[in-house]
């Protein structure tokens, strides 16, 4: 699976077979720093728990690095499985 973020642009998926993408979710952007890794995380997390969704994955995760912009420093802004998935909604 490969995996390319474009900051405002979205991320992008090719798992092989098939190639996906994310549109970004708007944030008032404040800092930039940790973002990838919180996309990374995020991703990762809802592949797991969304037993290889790759749609669901990317969600999760620009939802939570899009979080991540709107605070200073790379943790403040990470969003909760709770937060997240009311996010979602």
């Amino acid at each position: 699976m490969i995996v390319i973020t474009e900051g405002k642009k979205g991320a992008w998926v090719y798992d092989g077979k098939k190639i996906y993408h994310q549109k970004a979710f708007k944030a008032k952007t404040i800092n930039t720093t940790g973002v990838g890794d919180s996309f990374g995380s995020a991703f990762l997390a809802g592949l797991i728990v969304n037993k290889n969704d790759i749609n669901k994955a990317l969600k999760w995760g620009m939802i939570d690095s899009a979080s991540v912009t709107t605070k200073v420093g790379a943790q403040d802004g990470l969003l909760s499985r709770k937060e997240l998935l009311n996010k979602i909604k």
